[in-house]
């Protein structure tokens, strides 16, 4: 199943020296060690995917990580808890069979998973100067969103240093 991921996603992106596919599960972090790592700047971009893991692999996930790029950067999107248990009820992904399993209230949590991760940045949908070119119907609903910090908080942008 992984192959035929990648052999999907070669029909659009070609690989290049700073950009390679590797088949396999993100949670079996074997995959970690055929990174190669030049420099020690990494970062590291977890988009629409922790949502999916639940606490436990996400945990192994940062820490692995951690280990073994030192420093590196993580940008992610999350869910809070509520948006994870009650997103599964959408249509989108109920068509899919796909389970959600994590999410996070307090962004500062990860810190504490282990010494030296710092919680960088927290950026909130709402904050996006783009808001004003939607619908006057739209900017209501992120300014009312925005008022509230549970929905706020919904589904937001994250970056820590590890």
């Amino acid at each position: 199943e992984m192959q035929e991921v990648v052999a999907l996603r070669q029909q659009f992106f070609q690989p290049v020296d700073r950009y390679h596919l590797i088949a396999s599960s993100v949670t079996d972090l074997a995959w970690i060690s055929q990174v190669n790592v030049t420099d020690h700047s990494v970062l590291v971009i977890a988009e629409g995917l922790l949502m999916y893991l639940d606490e436990a692999d996400v945990r192994r996930l940062v820490l692995q990580l951690r280990k073994s790029f030192p420093n590196c950067r993580l940008v992610a999107d999350v869910f809070s808890r509520l948006t994870a248990r009650t997103a599964i009820k959408h249509a989108s992904l109920k068509q899919t069979g796909a389970s959600l399993g994590w999410g996070i209230d307090d962004s500062r949590e990860i810190e504490s998973w282990g010494q030296g991760i710092q919680l960088k940045e927290e950026w909130f949908f709402g904050q996006d100067s783009d808001v004003n070119l939607l619908s006057a119907g739209y900017r209501i609903m992120y300014k009312l969103a925005g008022a509230f910090k549970v929905a706020q908080r919904a589904h937001r942008i994250v970056t820590y240093q590890l």
